[in-house]
């Protein structure tokens, strides 16, 4: 468990709710034994007492904001990649039907010139004449 202090604000990650709960560390508690020695913390929810012990609390805590927003988008990156790969094996499967990139469209010589794409990157229309470049990752190439 790591290690807080009094007073902290502190982000807890509620699994089953997907939800964020700040809540601020009031308690710091050593117990020592013949065993060794236990730290406990009770935090304060936003709505009041009463107290909860955070180990008895089943999800992450972090003592920063932004390394909420990195693990939260990570898993949502995971989650989306999971749910486009069992869709294209689906499709495969049910319709015989490989899944790949639409080619891009042509376009005529009007407006601005194209810029250079990078080999890593992929073009998407974006509607109203704006183009966006995304930029794909190692294992969504080998999908590719």
């Amino acid at each position: 468990m790591s290690s807080y202090e009094v007073g902290q604000i502190i982000y807890l990650i509620q699994p089953q709710k997907l939800a964020v709960v700040p809540v601020k560390v009031v308690e710091q508690i050593i117990k020592r034994t013949a065993e060794g020695e236990d730290i406990i913390y009770n935090v304060l929810p936003p709505n009041g007492p009463p107290l909860v012990a955070l180990n008895s609390f089943d999800g992450q805590a972090f003592d920063n904001i932004n390394a909420v927003k990195d693990y939260l988008l990570t898993n949502v990156q995971k989650s989306v990649d999971a749910m486009i790969e069992h869709t294209k094996e689906t499709v495969e499967t049910h319709f015989e039907v490989t899944v790949s990139e639409p080619a891009p469209k042509k376009r005529r010589g009007r407006g601005r010139p194209k810029k250079a794409v990078p080999d890593d990157s992929v073009q998407i229309d974006l509607g109203n004449g704006q183009v966006g470049n995304i930029k794909i990752t190692e294992d969504l190439q080998k999908i590719v």
